[in-house]
This record gives C-alpha cells, sequence and structure tokens, in this order.
C-alpha cells in the first residue's frame, strides 16, 4: 500500500522525451518531445528536431521536468538471440575478447526471442554526467525503438507489409507480433504519425514512446545504469519534500488561519464580555451608592419621624380639624428640630413624636376647649400648653401647644 501511495506521489505529469542519436562523425542529433497530462489527456506540449548539444536542450527542459532518455547510433549494437542465451555473457555474443564491466546491456524479451543491446559504459557515462552538469534529471536511460511497440496499436494504419518504418529504425511484425528490429542511418521518407489528437514526426516518435513509458510507470527495457537510478530516486525524493513541504504549508497556512479565526472569535466575545462586565460594575456601584442614598434618606426620614405609624399630614388633618374659629395658627411644625442635639452632634436631629403648634386666640376659654379635644385625639400622648401671653399693642393674645403623640 505504501509503495502504491509513493508511486502515486511521485508520478510524473510532465517528461521530457529526448533521443540522442550519435553520429558517425562523432556530432549528435538531438529530438526533443515534451508530453503532459491535462485533463487526463496525454498532450503534446512541446518538439523539436535537430538540436546538436545538452547545452541547447537545456533552454527547454527545466531542472523540475524529468527525462526519458534513448540513445542510438554510432557505438550502440543490437543482436537477436534465442531466450536462452547466458545473460552473464551477452557482451560476448558481439565482441569475443571485450570485458563486460566496460559496457552496459539492454534485454528486451518477445518470445521465443530477445534482443540485446550493449554501449560501451564511457559512452553512457559522459552522456549522464553531461545532463548533470546541466542540473538535468534523467530518470530512464535506454536504447533502439523497441519502446515504440506499446503504441503500435495507436498507429496501426501506418503499417505497410508487416514492417513499421520511422526514422532510422524498423520494426518488423508477423501476426500481430513483433519479429524483428533493424537500425540504419539511410533514413526513410519523412512521415507524420497520428496519435490521438497530435500530430507527431517519424523523427520524434521515439522520443514520445520514451517520454509516454514514463508518464504511464510502463516498464521498458533499459540500460541498469547506477547513476540513472540515482538520479531517478534523487528527483523522486525532491517531488516528494515539495509535496511534503506544501502539504505542510497548508496544514500550517490552516492552523494560522484557524487560530486567527478563533482569537477573533474569542476576542470579539472578550471584548463583548469586558463591556458587559464594565458596564455591570457601573450598575453596581450606581446601586451601592443609591443604597447609600436610599439608607442615609431612610435614616434622615426615620430620626424625624416621618415614617412612624402616624403620618404628618394625619396629625395636621386631625388637628385642623378641631381648630374653633377663635383660634388661629400661625405654626404647625411635626417632629421639629432638636437645636440643642444637633449643635451637640453636628448633624440634624429631630424629635419624633413631637408637634409643636403656635398661633392667636382673643379667647382663652375656646383655646382650653381646643386642647380638651386634642388630647382626646387617639395616639396623643399628651398635650399642654405651653404659654399664653396677651400683646397689648396688638391686642392679641399668642400662644405655644406642645403635643406628644405615639412614636
Amino acid at each position: 500500500m505504501l509503495d502504491r501511495l509513493k508511486q502515486r506521489l511521485v508520478s510524473f505529469d510532465k517528461v521530457a522525451g529526448v533521443e540522442i542519436l550519435l553520429l558517425q562523425d562523432g556530432s549528435m542529433d538531438i529530438r526533443l518531445i515534451v508530453l503532459a497530462k491535462v485533463k487526463n489527456k496525454i498532450q503534446v506540449q512541446q518538439a523539436l528536431e535537430d538540436l546538436k548539444s545538452i547545452d541547447q536542450l537545456k533552454a527547454y527542459i527545466t531542472p523540475d521536468m524529468p527525462i526519458a532518455l534513448v540513445i542510438n547510433g554510432r557505438g550502440i549494437l543490437n543482436k537477436k538471440v534465442s531466450e536462452s542465451f547466458d545473460r552473464s555473457n551477452s557482451v560476448q555474443l558481439f565482441l569475443p575478447n571485450a570485458k563486460p564491466v566496460d559496457f552496459y546491456q539492454q534485454v528486451y524479451q518477445a518470445q521465443p526471442h530477445c534482443w540485446v543491446s550493449i554501449v560501451r559504459r564511457n559512452t553512457a557515462l559522459d552522456i549522464m554526467n553531461e545532463f548533470q552538469q546541466h542540473e538535468l534529471s534523467v530518470v530512464s536511460f535506454s536504447t533502439g525503438a523497441l519502446g515504440v511497440l506499446p503504441i503500435l496499436a495507436l498507429i496501426a494504419e501506418d503499417v505497410k507489409e508487416g514492417k513499421v518504418r520511422f526514422s532510422e529504425h524498423t520494426l518488423t511484425i508477423s501476426n500481430e507480433q513483433f519479429i524483428d528490429y533493424t537500425f540504419d542511418f539511410a533514413r526513410s521518407e519523412t512521415k507524420v504519425f497520428t496519435i490521438d489528437e497530435d500530430k507527431v514526426s517519424e523523427q520524434l516518435l521515439n522520443s514520445y514512446s520514451a517520454a509516454l513509458g514514463c508518464l504511464l510507470q510502463l516498464t521498458v527495457s533499459e540500460f541498469d545504469i547506477q547513476e540513472v537510478h540515482t538520479s531517478k530516486e534523487e528527483f523522486e525524493y525532491q517531488k516528494l519534500f515539495k509535496l511534503l513541504a506544501i502539504g505542510l504549508g497548508i496544514f500550517f497556512t490552516s492552523i494560522l488561519l484557524l487560530n486567527f479565526v478563533l482569537f477573533s472569535l474569542f476576542s470579539q466575545k472578550n471584548n463583548e464580555l469586558l463591556l458587559s462586565e464594565s458596564q455591570s460594575r457601573g450598575l453596581l456601584q450606581k446601586m451601592g451608592t443609591l443604597e447609600n442614598e436610599v439608607k442615609e434618606k431612610n435614616s434622615f426620614l426615620s430620626e424625624a419621624g416621618w415614617l412612624s405609624s402616624l403620618k404628618s399630614s394625619f396629625y395636621a388633618d386631625r388637628i385642623a380639624v378641631t381648630i374653633p374659629a377663635s383660634v388661629k395658627l400661625t405654626e404647625l411644625t411635626v417632629n421639629p428640630i432638636n437645636d440643642r442635639k444637633t449643635k451637640e452632634l453636628r448633624k440634624t436631629v429631630f424629635e419624633s413624636g413631637l408637634v409643636k403648634i403656635a398661633g392667636s386666640s382673643n379667647r382663652p376659654t375656646d383655646l382650653n376647649e381646643w386642647i380638651d379635644k386634642i388630647k382626646a385625639i387617639p395616639s396623643v400622648k399628651k398635650a399642654r400648653l405651653l404659654n399664653y401671653t396677651y400683646d397689648q399693642k396688638e391686642r392679641v393674645g399668642n400662644f405655644n401647644v406642645e403635643i406628644i403623640v405615639e412614636d
């Protein structure tokens, strides 16, 4: 399962197929085609022929693009052998006196035969080193044109007399089976193959098949070169690292975004609570102030006697009802201020349960009868005439009456 997951993660979305034709004069002819997966379809994004150096190739391939490399031409030897041949001694099939360690071999098996290709080690490594110097990643290194076999069905209309000729290569087909392959520097006439919706020149067909094999992760025959395996592994790990970095970036960005959202929500809620707490504190302080004021006023009213069972209006009403016509009141004070205690305590002190009346009357008899009526009022403990004086000048008698009621 992990291997499948890794394959899906490191699978290629874009591959450069490169064929290097080693010419007899020592120069090279390079063909390039770039394939990409676009909406579940494979499309040709770039196609170039007749490049002359890997340095030129670098202008069209970026370091993050894998390369499926095919080499053909001078120094590449191909041979058809039986499938039972001794693979450990394949170089001797071509060069009896050669050392196997000086060559790389590629074996393509198609019953009942095999096709063996060899290339000198120095030739392959020189090409690999030049790609590495240009920071280009080769993930597949093969020779011949047998990689075209999987796509023969796509170009079947171009098969004539059992032979498929393209560029320097010829594949022979019999009864829908591959039976032979030959390479010849003498090119056939120029042809263009139609693959799906793309037009592919015959010179680019080998590059196309190599790139397609990498894109579709097809099992192909190739040289067993350690430098290529290392390059492929490094490319895959770089891609995994980028995916991991992107994944971690998305993860931490999501965490930061979530943290920002939560912080904003909690900050807003905290501000609301602080505002509510401040308002509540203000209300509590105001309530405390009001309670103190109520207590002070309640104390004041209690000391003044205004909260006793007999209200001042009740006293005034009952007294007023009993006043005879000959008596005129100039003052009626309920719970008067006690001047002595007020001075001593330095606060207003009232005499609760005391009513003071001042007035005038020229008929003392009516005044005494009125006092007697006051005494008869319920809750009146005591009523007495404090003084009565006659003003000769004004010809009126002035009096002061003191009434003590139940507190």
